[in-house]
Formats: structure tokens, sequence, C-alpha cells
């Protein structure tokens, strides 16, 4: 493969790492971009990129113990412990 033929291919390596770090980062502009009816090489790969961004899961950004629903109306956490709101005497 020659210099000029490396250089196309880092180009659409490139374009399809856009595509999908577009869609992860801005994803309005992503779906944008996806309804362009067109057929040019670097578009195809660039919408390729946005694809494979779709189709991945959103990672989960809170830990575990964070999930739960913390405000639920039997959650013991939320209510007071009996005599709390009771200041001590200040003699």
């Amino acid at each position: 493969m020659n210099n000029q033929g490396k250089i196309e291919e880092q180009e659409l390596i490139d374009l399809y790492n856009v595509g999908y770090g577009l869609y992860k980062y801005s994803p309005e502009m992503a779906e944008l971009i996806d309804h362009i009816h067109t057929t040019s090489k670097k578009m195809e790969v660039l919408k390729s990129g946005i694809e494979k961004g779709k189709s991945e899961p959103e990672p989960a950004h809170l830990p575990d113990w964070l999930k739960k629903d913390r405000f639920r109306q039997n959650n013991k956490d939320i209510y007071r412990s009996k005599n709390k709101d009771i200041e001590p005497d200040k003699n």
C-alpha cells in the first residue's frame, strides 16, 4: 500500500472515530448528520461511526449503591430516629 493509501485509510478511521465521539458527546448534532443523504464515502464512514455509538449501551455513571431509589417512602434512612430531635440539657 502506498503512502497516499495509508493517509486515506487513516482519514477514514479518524472520521469513524469522530462520528462515534460525536454521538457520545452531542447526540443531537449526530442525528442531524445521520439524516443527510449522500453517496460520499467519507460521510458514510462518519455515519457508521454514529451508528456504532447508537448501538452501544450507555455506561452507568453511578455506583451500584447510588442507583437504588434513595427517596422511596419505605426507606428508613429518610425518617428521623426516635429522640433525635430532642436537644440535650445544657446544665
